[in-house]
């Protein structure tokens, strides 16, 4: 079906139709499913393209990377959209070196760029701070207004406010209509580094070109709302302050707004203190934005306001914020010595049913392990046990050592066991086992497992393993 509908040209239905299969089978099991729906080397091409788009806006990478290299070796010619497709979600992942490897293996396929690849070219010399080069490719003329757009920003990012309004200037000369964006990009810069001059030039540029209204006082509301649109939070920000010093009401999913703003351009303290305003003026949280707002925070430093704000949502709202997110901000806490926070907000998450990663949990068990509070380690690996949870291999490991030398045999088979049922197994872990068990005298124990390590295939290295086979002697 998808292959008739793209040989159609009906792109949204094969959409909705291909990608939950991206999202549920193995990259191998969709590519032959499309080799096999048809022999038609055109039409092959063709969805082959279309599913490296799929996969790039899906931000799978590492499957779009593997349909480009299938791609490749039938020889055929890929889509210029599902190259440029793959050039965003690796640029927008920060992959600034495998996109340019990418992009030179596109160029030998022989496709062709359009304006959107050179403004994706643009974006990535922007991420690399080579803004001369990219205002070389604007005076090419390769480049459209959301490159301009691009480089200014990039300007007023680094207080270049010549450089920004020089380039302004040129998009007219080029007869490139500057938009509401390119001009707020400057005038975010002007409140960024409270730029009164840069402020006060733009405002009046911004009216004069009937990009603001004359009498703001009427339109804060879609003045600010626009701006935090753009991620233009600073001069967000300047007008909400305004709207406030002069007791303008500004309606209440303006505040959510702002809030879902200030957490995406990871502007933790001023996101708190929306928090703070909001709840004073009794305004609720919807949960898109709650989640945008907690994994705003979370990706700052930790701290005893963070912690009080993940208590308020998840304990008492309910929320659940982004696991990833929740369990970084726990990994943070225990990496800034913050055991006793960490502690206590990792059993919440636990207690509302919050299933954390298991890599946030290495430091605090290693934590414990070393203060003997092995009661407690056991107590933590129960609670993500009940969830359907558990540790990683060092946190596993660590405790078995734990167990064995407080001689908590049962104990430590118990946990043995939980780990071969989620399959967290190692070579190290069989070793701690079977030396342990052999030093309790528990010979037949240990010999099952390490035949069980055998058949696993987790034998350890040579010495290792001749040390171990000596305890049976």
């Amino acid at each position: 079906m998808v292959q008739i509908l793209v040989d159609s040209d009906i792109l949204d239905p094969a959409k909705h139709l291909i990608d939950p299969l991206l999202r549920s089978e193995p990259f191998p099991a969709v590519l032959d499913s499309i080799l096999r729906a048809s022999t038609c080397q055109h039409s092959q091409s063709r969805v082959l393209s279309f599913v490296l788009e799929a996969y790039a806006n899906l931000g799978s990478i590492a499957n779009g990377l593997e349909t480009f290299r299938k791609i490749r070796v039938l020889w055929y010619q890929p889509s210029t959209s599902g190259c440029n497709a793959l050039l965003d979600a690796l640029s927008s992942a920060d992959r600034i070196r495998t996109a340019w490897c990418y992009y030179a293996a596109v160029v030998r396929t022989g496709s062709l760029p359009d304006s959107n690849t050179w403004a994706l070219l643009a974006k990535l010399l922007c991420k690399e701070g080579k803004l001369e080069r990219v205002v070389g490719l604007l005076r090419l003329g390769y480049c459209g207004s959301s490159a301009y757009d691009l480089v200014i920003d990039c300007y007023c990012r680094r207080r270049e406010f010549g450089a920004a309004i020089g380039l302004l200037n040129e998009m007219y000369k080029v007869n490139l209509r500057p938009r509401f964006g390119t001009y707020s990009s400057i005038l975010d810069g002007g409140c960024r580094f409270g730029d009164v001059g840069v402020i006060d030039s733009m405002l009046r540029e911004m009216v004069v070109r009937e990009l603001l209204p004359t009498v703001r006082v009427l339109d804060y509301d879609w003045i600010i709302r626009r701006l935090c649109v753009q991620g233009k939070t600073f001069a967000a920000e300047m007008f909400f302050e305004r709207a406030q010093e002069k007791k303008i009401k500004l309606e209440k999913d303006l505040y959510l707004c702002m809030l879902r703003a200030l957490s995406n351009e990871g502007r933790v303290e001023e996101a708190m203190r929306m928090y703070r305003i909001m709840s004073k003026e009794g305004v609720s949280m919807n949960p898109e934005c709650c989640v945008e707002f907690l994994s705003g925070i979370c990706k700052g430093e930790p701290s005893e306001d963070v912690d009080g704000v993940l208590w308020d949502v998840i304990g008492g709202g309910g929320f659940v914020p982004n696991v990833a997110d929740l369990s970084k901000y726990i990994a943070a806490q225990c990496s800034k010595g913050r055991w006793k926070e960490a502690s206590e907000l990792l059993d919440l998450a636990l207690e509302k049913g919050i299933l954390v990663d298991a890599s946030c949990c290495c430091t605090l068990v290693e934590n414990y392990c070393s203060k003997g509070l092995l009661d407690s380690v056991i107590g933590l690996h129960d609670k993500m046990k009940k969830l359907g949870g558990c540790f990683d291999v060092n946190s596993y490991n660590l405790l078995l050592k734990a167990l064995f030398e407080e001689r908590r045999i049962e104990q430590a088979i118990k946990v043995f066991d939980h780990m071969r049922e989620k399959n967290v197994l190692s070579s190290d872990g069989f070793v701690i086992m079977i030396t342990a068990l052999c030093h309790e005298k528990e010979m037949r124990k240990a010999m099952n497992l390490h035949d069980e390590m055998l058949k696993v295939g987790l034998k350890p290295d040579d010495a290792t393993y001749n040390h171990l086979i000596s305890r049976f002697v």
